[in-house]
């Protein structure tokens, strides 16, 4: 029990300073492409910090309570702490950084050899591969690319290597439940329009979530 609290305020800790990181990585992307980033207060309000940390918080807890190794403790947390930042991110400026989806995929292999050895790799990178095809072709079929995003799709791909079969299922089904919820309710309070673009990584990241707590129950 204190090896769960303790992690749980480190999580909680961590989770605080998320929009702060956010907000330096999306800074660091816009001066890199010489654009301004502009203010935009919503993202480091208390009401959503205090959601970031409790998530975060709560995720830590559940994996030192349920993980069965140190290895998974440590490689779960790290995947849930870049899966909300990712999902952060891009709903902040419709972004995907790189060197985040490095870190989940360098993690994701990692995890996946210590609990399933080299066959279970095998079938995740097969289970990559297809999540990746599968985003692609619904781009061109809605209009390209732009419709989804290259990082989205790198995202989708990541979400297949670090869950396998079958907690991908799981995965996408959580990703596919929410999406249409949120679109649902925001055209029925007509915060959305039927041409609205919204950010994708939010919704994968929360499969990703998902997946991660299906694994450590199974």
């Amino acid at each position: 029990m204190t090896g769960i609290l303790l992690l749980s305020a480190a999580g909680l800790a961590a989770g605080l300073f998320l929009p702060e990181l956010t907000e330096a990585i999306c800074s660091i992307k816009f001066r890199r492409k010489n654009r301004e980033l502009t203010p935009d207060t919503r993202f480091s309000c208390w009401p959503v910090r205090l959601l970031l940390a409790i998530l975060n918080a709560a995720g830590w807890g559940f994996f030192m309570y349920a993980a069965g190794s140190a290895a998974q403790i440590c490689l779960s947390c790290l995947i849930w702490y870049v899966s909300i930042l990712i999902g952060a991110v891009d709903a902040r400026v419709r972004l995907v950084p790189n060197e985040l989806l490095l870190i989940l995929a360098a993690a994701g292999i990692v995890q996946r050899l210590v609990l399933a050895g080299w066959e279970g790799l095998v079938s995740s990178a097969i289970f990559m591969v297809v999540l990746m095809v599968f985003f692609v072709s619904a781009a061109k079929l809605i209009g390209g690319l732009w419709c989804v995003g290259a990082g989205d799709v790198k995202l989708a791909g990541a979400l297949g290597l670090v869950l396998g079969y079958p907690v991908i299922l799981a995965g996408v089904l959580v990703m596919a439940v929410s999406m249409v919820l949120f679109c649902g309710v925001g055209l029925l309070t007509k915060k959305l329009s039927r041409t609205a673009m919204i950010p994708l990584a939010p919704f994968l990241s929360l499969g990703m979530l998902a997946g991660l707590v299906w694994i450590c129950l199974s």
